[in-house]
C-alpha cells in the first residue's frame, strides 16, 4: 500500500470490480480490499473517505497474473488427466508459496468465510433496523397519547374558564345596577327602615312638647277666669 497518493491512483474498490468482471474474473469488494492489504495491489487508503484509491497499473498486472495462474492450473489438470500420477512428478512449492500462497488460493480460501462474514453483518443490521422502528413506533404512540391527554386538558379548562367569566360577568352587571340605585335622587328613593327609626325616636319629644303647650295655655285660661269673678 503506497504511503502517499498520485495521479495513478485514481481507481475506487467499485471500479475495479468492474475491470476484474470485464477480465472474465469476477472479484467481490471484500477480495479487492484484501488484495490491498496484502500488497497485491498499489492501493492508498483515504481516512476521511474512507475508501481506498488503486493504480490502474497494478489491477492489469493482477488480472494477468490470475489468468496465468488459472491458465497453468488448467494444464496442469490435463496433464494429471492424460498422465498417471507415478509420471507427474510434484514440484515442491517455493518458500513464498507456502508463506502466503497464490492470490488464487487465497482467494478461494477466504470466499466462504466472507460471504458468513457478509451474511451475520446483515442480520445483525437488519435487527438493528427492527430495533429502531419499534423505539419508533413506541416514541410516537406515546407523543399521541400524550397530546391527547394535553388537548383533554386544555378543553377542560377552556370550559371552567369560560363558565367562570360568565358568572363573573353577571355579578359585575348586578353590582352595576346597585351602583345606580344608590345613586338615584332623595325623592325616587322609598322609606328605609333608618327612616321609620328616626321617626319613631322624634316621636316622645313633639308629644312633650305638646303636652308643656297645653299646661301653659290650662294656666293662662284660670287666671283670667279668677280676675273676672271678682266684684
Amino acid at each position: 500500500m503506497s504511503a502517499t497518493r498520485t495521479e495513478a491512483h485514481s481507481l475506487t474498490t467499485r471500479e475495479v470490480m468492474k475491470i476484474f468482471e470485464a477480465a472474465g474474473i469476477p472479484r467481490a469488494q471484500r477480495s479487492i480490499e484484501r488484495y490491498c492489504q496484502q500488497g497485491d495491489l498499489d492501493c492508498l487508503p483515504d481516512a476521511i473517505e474512507r475508501r481506498q484509491y488503486i493504480t490502474r497499473e497494478s489491477v492489469d498486472t493482477l488480472i494477468g497474473q490470475l489468468k496465468e495462474l488459472a491458465a497453468r492450473h488448467q494444464q496442469a489438470s490435463a496433464e494429471q488427466m492424460s498422465t498417471t500420477p507415478d509420471d507427474t512428478p510434484r514440484q515442491p512449492p517455493t518458500d513464498d508459496a507456502m508463506k502466503h500462497g497464490t492470490p488464487e488460493k487465497r482467494d478461494e480460501k477466504h470466499a466462504a468465510g466472507e460471504d458468513d462474514k457478509a451474511v451475520e453483518a446483515l442480520k445483525a443490521r437488519i435487527k438493528e433496523l427492527e430495533v429502531q422502528n419499534l423505539n419508533l413506533e413506541i416514541g410516537k404512540r406515546a407523543s399521541e397519547q400524550f397530546v391527547g391527554m394535553l388537548r383533554e386538558e386544555i378543553t377542560q379548562q377552556v370550559q371552567v374558564f369560560s363558565t367562570q367569566l360568565t358568572q363573573t360577568s353577571r355579578r359585575v352587571g348586578q353590582l352595576e345596577t346597585e351602583m345606580r340605585l344608590l345613586k338615584a335622587p332623595d325623592r325616587d328613593r322609598h322609606a328605609t327602615r333608618d327612616d321609620s327609626a328616626a321617626r319613631d325616636g322624634a316621636a316622645p319629644i313633639d308629644a312633650e312638647f305638646i303636652e308643656e303647650s297645653r299646661t301653659s295655655h290650662d294656666g293662662r285660661d284660670n287666671v283670667q277666669t279668677n280676675h273676672a269673678s271678682q266684684p
